[in-house]
């Protein structure tokens, strides 16, 4: 574990620099969410474990105290991922890791939430990395967090949109196709309209904007009807 966490920090600035060089986003834009809405979190969901760095370094004022639930689809991540909490002051006993998809959350995968909600979920650079339309994963993931969000509660995160096949030729369409092909990206079918009128139909505000090839996006006041009974 300690050689694939050394690994993972190693690469870290690898991945920096292709995000903000070849997908034209900088870092910080992602930090400064973190550092927006964690500052007092209490309980916190990070759905991915992509982005734990930025939870690692986010401006909190009592990490050592704070509930963190890591949810990913395998355990190695989970496990590189809280040891990377652990070295950065959060407590250990404090963390939990659930091997989940994150869009068959249910109260079987979070029973200790029972009764409480989280104060923020974040979800960075994970979006991209599921597979249907923006419109069927995002609802399904907010249906399955119904329970633990109220209106108190704070989502945010990041998203790489698909680019369309508009005659560029571009490095960055090549290397989006190459990563889709290669099943690392299942992007095909989302865009940032999409993000925005799934977070207006379960949140009274959202805001989502588009740097680079990415979007970031941030929500809050949840509506008190899921999307699917509101279809019903």
């Amino acid at each position: 574990r300690i050689i694939h966490f050394m690994a993972s920090k190693l690469m870290r600035p690898v991945n920096q620099f292709i995000l903000k060089t070849v997908w034209k986003f900088p870092p910080e834009n992602l930090m400064a969410l973190y550092n927006k809405h964690m500052l007092r979190s209490k309980y916190h969901l990070e759905i991915g474990t992509a982005a734990v760095y930025y939870l690692a370094n986010a401006k909190i004022e009592d990490r050592f105290n704070m509930n963190v639930t890591l949810l990913d689809t395998e355990e190695a991540p989970l496990l590189r991922a809280k040891d990377e909490l652990v070295a950065n002051g959060f407590h250990q006993s404090l963390i939990r890791t659930v091997q989940c998809e994150p869009t068959q959350i249910d109260e079987q995968a979070l029973p200790y939430m029972q009764g409480h909600h989280f104060d923020t979920i974040a979800m960075g650079s994970v979006l991209q990395s599921i597979p249907e339309s923006m419109r069927q994963k995002l609802p399904k993931i907010l249906d399955g967090l119904s329970p633990y969000i109220d209106e108190n509660s704070k989502l945010f995160g990041s998203a790489q949109p698909n680019l369309p096949d508009d005659g560029f030729n571009t490095l960055q369409l090549h290397l989006m196709r190459a990563l889709q092909q290669s099943g690392t990206m299942q992007n095909q079918y989302d865009c940032v309209k999409d993000i925005e009128h799934v977070l207006g139909e379960y949140f009274g505000e959202s805001n989502v904007q588009e740097i680079g090839y990415l979007a970031t996006f941030e929500a809050s006041s949840r509506k008190m009807l899921q999307l699917n009974e509101q279809c019903a």
